[in-house]
């Protein structure tokens, strides 16, 4: 595994407001934690993928609190050779952690999944799990500020 690099920086940080409306907000609350990733593998992320991708590790820790999640960067990324960044990593928590409180037939009709497919209740279950670390470290108003 590669060594773990944190993504706010100045460049990040600029990056990121310029897609936030609450921009004096987002730098308080990017202030507040470290975002790290470091390169676990390059291989198939989602079961439908045929093309190979760099996987990471993602570290967030705020507030004296930390998750941790792989992230399967683009497919693009990966052929150019880039990494990704805190854009890339806070415009995903805000859409993924939108998944709270979704039932599985919701889940399936948002995302285009077979409500008769283990392989979509898996997937499911493995989002709803990934959503519970999300609200361990922000709430809906931080998400509310994240890049999008």
């Amino acid at each position: 595994m590669k060594a773990a690099s944190n993504l706010v920086t100045e460049e990040g940080i600029s990056k990121c407001l310029e897609y936030t409306e609450e921009k004096e907000r987002f730098k308080e609350l990017v202030s507040s934690q470290k975002v790290s990733i470091s390169l676990e593998r390059t291989g198939h992320y989602f079961d439908e993928d045929t093309d190979v991708r760099n996987i990471y590790r993602v570290t967030i820790t705020r507030a004296g609190k930390r998750i941790s999640f792989r992230f399967g960067d683009s497919i693009n990324n990966t052929l150019k050779g880039e990494t990704p960044d805190l854009y890339d990593i806070l415009a995903s928590v805000g859409s993924e952690y939108d998944l709270n409180g979704f039932s599985f037939a919701e889940f399936c009709d948002e995302y285009g999944y077979d409500e008769d497919s283990r392989k979509a209740h898996k997937t499911y279950v493995n989002w709803v799990k990934h959503n519970v670390k999300l609200h361990r470290i922000f709430n809906d108003e931080d998400i509310e500020v994240l890049p999008h």
